[in-house]
């Protein structure tokens, strides 16, 4: 598909990030990378006051107050002005309201949300979307290698614990609603392992399948989850990698305690990722 940012670019237009999640706690950090790579960002928030100063104050950060579900479809079309790329960093608050206090379906529905805004953009605009969703969400081609007690423990995870099956339903709306088919709109979904606190970007290693397991977890940094986005959002190489796939991103360390079967990653480090597309098993 044509790059759209390349090609505003050309017109001398900056293209705009449009950001979902962008108060939590690696939606801040996508936020904050995406501004120190020069990007415009547009966040929805519920409040200006929420977002730090020195966010605020920086000329390329526009921000919507709103809560993203009270917008309409229509409303929001209009925030996608000069926006070519959208992440959704959305997620439930860990706390007992969080995790079993509505919405149920929060990404699921912010996600749908944004598709339908895109439709109603003229035909000629074209969209890169990055969710970030969880390892505990399967691949929905079932390559990801787990035992059956794990899938049994996650399939009953998804009954009895709605952000889980929130975040199934996300990943599967992307996977099936939104589809490959439709020449405006790219996305790529990524899977964290359990999540660290951390402003600095280690290495770490991004890979079509998990190398973990759910009673042998692994982790990864915050500040690498939005370092990942990031890169997909602004590096073509990267998105190319990556583009309609699934990837896992952990802590290097953590991922070598096994490998993927294909032993795709994609390696990043603060000073000068390293891009290894995946291979195809």
């Amino acid at each position: 598909l044509l790059d759209e940012a390349a090609a505003q670019a050309q017109r001398g237009e900056m293209a705009t990030v449009l950001v979902l999640g962008a108060t939590g706690a690696t939606g801040s950090r996508v936020v904050a990378q995406l501004l120190e790579r020069g990007e415009r960002v547009r966040a929805v928030v519920r409040s200006k006051a929420s977002v730090p100063e020195p966010v605020r104050a920086n000329e390329r950060f526009e921000a919507v107050e709103a809560s993203v579900l009270d917008i309409p479809a229509s409303d929001l079309a209009k925030h996608l002005d000069g926006v070519d790329r959208i992440v959704s960093c959305l997620g439930h608050n860990p706390t007992a309201k969080g995790i079993f206090g509505k919405p149920y379906y929060l990404c699921t529905e912010a996600i749908e949300l944004v598709h339908k805004a895109i439709l109603s953009t003229p035909a000629d605009r074209k969209y890169k979307v990055v969710l970030m969703n969880t390892i505990g969400t399967p691949h929905p081609d079932g390559s990801d290698k787990t035992s059956a007690m794990q899938r049994a423990a996650l399939k009953l995870l998804a009954c009895c614990v709605p952000p889980v099956r929130d975040n199934n339903s996300a990943l599967m709306y992307m996977h099936k609603q939104i589809g490959t088919k439709d020449p405006r709109i790219e996305w790529a979904v990524v899977r964290p392992d359990g999540l660290l606190e951390g402003d600095e970007v280690t290495e770490y290693e991004a890979m079509a399948n998990p190398s973990t397991t759910l009673f042998n977890p692994g982790v990864v940094r915050r500040s690498n989850v939005a370092h990942l986005m990031a890169e997909l959002l602004t590096n073509q190489a990267t998105w190319d990698a990556w583009r309609f796939k699934f990837p896992v991103v952990l802590n290097k360390d953590q991922a070598d305690k096994g490998k993927a079967k294909d032993g795709s990653a994609v390696l990043g480090c603060e000073i000068a990722p390293v891009l290894l597309p995946p291979t195809e098993a």
